[in-house]
C-alpha cells in the first residue's frame, strides 16, 4: 500500500470509530448492501469450503 492509501484507511477507521453506535450500524448496513450486490452467483462454485458458501448464499438471499 502506498502512504496515501494507508492515510486514507487510517482516517476512515478513525472517523468510523468516532461515530455513535447507531451511525456505525448505518455505515455497516450500507457497506453490507454494496458488497452483497457485487457477489456473483458463480462465486458459490469457487469458495473453498461449505461454510463460506453458506455465508455467500445467505448474503445473496438477504438482498432478494
Amino acid at each position: 500500500m502506498t502512504s496515501t492509501n494507508l492515510n486514507f484507511l487510517e482516517t476512515s477507521v478513525s472517523k468510523f470509530q468516532s461515530l455513535n453506535p447507531d451511525d456505525r450500524l448505518t455505515v455497516l448496513a450500507l457497506l453490507y448492501t454494496e458488497i452483497a450486490d457485487e457477489i456473483p452467483a458463480m462465486a458459490l462454485n469457487c469458495v473453498p469450503n461449505e461454510s463460506t458458501a453458506n455465508l455467500v448464499g445467505q448474503i445473496q438471499r438477504s438482498k432478494v
